[in-house]
């Protein structure tokens, strides 16, 4: 990260250097194809231009919050907490003039106007594509605007406060939904894509670079996150809390303070407005990795290595290619951090968190060293149980004397044998047992002591008219119960 405009305190410094001026929480900036830098520095109420050489200018707006008119030049026309600007092929600057609900235009000869739009509820981006039209993201009204020369029109309606955006080469739009933690992909064809979902916190703003890279500022996680055209996801900047750090050293570690937008700038450079700090900073990404994603093959029970619904407090396998050490690998279920037992380059055995009961559905994500490398959705319930096995059809039991439960082992009629599963879930609903189609006791369903998300259940083997032999077992609990095929050996 390096600092390029705003000594991070509160007030203007026209005519100066750049890094001496004086932001206050700038929200929004933009480059010109001259390398002029525009910046929205809203609680100035001001649009400051920073030249290539470094001095830096205001160019619209009075500094006092105001509903100027259009026509003047635009230094004597007042703006309200101006949070976005953009500049079009011609010059052109636009204004997200937020609490004025308007969006102005500042033309190359200096005077200011307004875009004729539809009643406006608090337009937060604008974006002028290369075909002289425009888009306007209105948060309160849950829309994206495009305004061309016949009118205007809803690009997309329904959405959850959506923000930032972005046009790719193609013609695709990108856009942010704050409150719905989205990122999506607007095709020409009319086709929405999620993009990298379940990873967001409130996702702010977005830009697309000429390679197809996205890249996502994230005011929840204070990072700045890419997807390359691969969907690998990776964090660029920012350590996830709140602060300032950083400047000339390693973006991993520097901190950001609510970065509330970003822009492609020169050589691939990203330019960050870090509102909190009164900053715009900018960042040199290194080279997306030639590594493709690696997809999570399969999703199972850590105990009949079965796939199906996830019930929370479980083990769990995931099987895939080229996972990581426990040490580098995360996994997330609904953006929940799970614990990771075990890991090495094809399998992760983890615990479903807790936390997870009651949710609708799952998103569980995979990271290695911060990078994203595979996802897969799956069904959530109350209870998935399942016992481990020993041998092909064996439980995994002891015998009342402690000796593991085997057909040369068997336990006798009337003792006590204790299973081991999982996927009991959190309800703390009673458990029944059969053995051999007879209901037996259960003196003990419950959590391993130090083993979280192992499952402990002791029985009693029926006594006097059980058949001696392999006897089938199945557990039940919350509606659900263990595979089928287990048994234990009986006398």
């Amino acid at each position: 990260n390096t600092l390029i405009a705003g000594g991070g305190d509160l007030a203007y410094g026209d005519g100066g250097s750049a890094t001496l001026a004086r932001l206050n929480h700038p929200a929004g900036v933009a480059i010109d194809s001259s390398g002029n830098m525009y910046i929205a520095d809203r609680d100035n109420h001001r649009i400051r231009r920073v030249a290539p050489e470094g001095t830096v200018s205001t160019v619209a707006g009075t500094g006092d919050a105001g509903n100027g008119p259009d026509g003047l030049l635009a230094t004597l026309s007042a703006l309200d907490a101006p949070t976005s600007v953009a500049v079009d092929s011609s010059g052109n600057v636009y204004i997200a003039d937020t609490a004025n609900q308007r969006v102005r235009v500042l033309t190359p000869n200096g005077t200011i106007g307004g875009v004729a739009v539809a009643t406006l509820g608090t337009p937060s981006y604008v974006l002028p594509d290369q075909n002289g039209d425009l888009y306007v993201s209105d948060s309160a009204n849950g829309t994206i605007l495009k305004v061309t020369p016949n009118g205007t029109f809803v690009a997309a309606a329904n959405l959850q406060s959506p923000r930032g955006l972005a046009l790719d080469a193609n013609g695709a739009l990108y856009f942010t939904e704050v409150d719905g933690k989205h990122v999506k992909r607007l095709d020409p064809s009319g086709a929405v894509t999620l993009l990298g979902e379940g990873v967001w916190s409130i996702p702010r703003s977005v830009a697309v670079d000429s390679g197809g890279s996205v890249f996502v500022a994230d005011t929840g996680l204070q990072q700045i996150l890419r997807i390359d055209p691969s969907g690998l996801i990776t964090r660029l900047a920012g350590t996830g809390a709140a602060g300032f750090s950083g400047d000339g050293g390693d973006a991993l570690s520097a901190q950001l303070g609510f970065p509330w937008d970003i822009a492609i700038g020169p050589n691939g450079t990203l330019l960050i407005a870090d509102l909190d700090n009164n900053r715009i900073r900018q960042l040199t990404p290194g080279p997306p990795s030639a590594t493709p994603p690696v997809a999570i093959l399969n999703v199972v029970n850590a105990a009949s290595l079965q796939p199906g619904p996830i019930a929370a407090g479980m083990l769990l396998d995931l099987f895939g290619a080229g996972i990581s050490s426990a040490d580098a690998a995360q996994v997330l279920f609904n953006g929940i951090a799970a614990s990771i037992l075990y890991a090495d380059a094809a399998r992760l055995l983890v615990r479903a968190p807790p936390e997870i009961a009651g949710h609708p559905g799952l998103r569980i994500e995979v990271f290695n060293n911060n990078a994203r490398i595979g996802e897969i959705s799956a069904a959530i319930a109350t209870a998935a149980p399942a016992l481990y096995m020993s041998a092909p059809g064996q439980a995994m039991a002891l015998n009342q004397d402690g000796t593991a439960n085997a057909p040369a082992n068997p336990a006798a009629r009337g003792s006590i044998v204790v299973l081991f599963g999982t996927g009991e879930g959190v309800s703390g609903a009673d458990a029944t047992v059969s053995i051999g189609g007879y209901n037996a006791d259960v003196l003990y369903s419950g959590d391993v002591e130090g083993y979280p998300g192992l499952w402990q259940i002791n029985a009693r083997v029926p006594a006097g008219y059980v058949a001696p032999g392999n006897l089938a077992v199945v557990v039940s609990i919350a509606g659900a119960s263990t595979q089928p095929g287990v048994t234990i050996a009986v006398n």
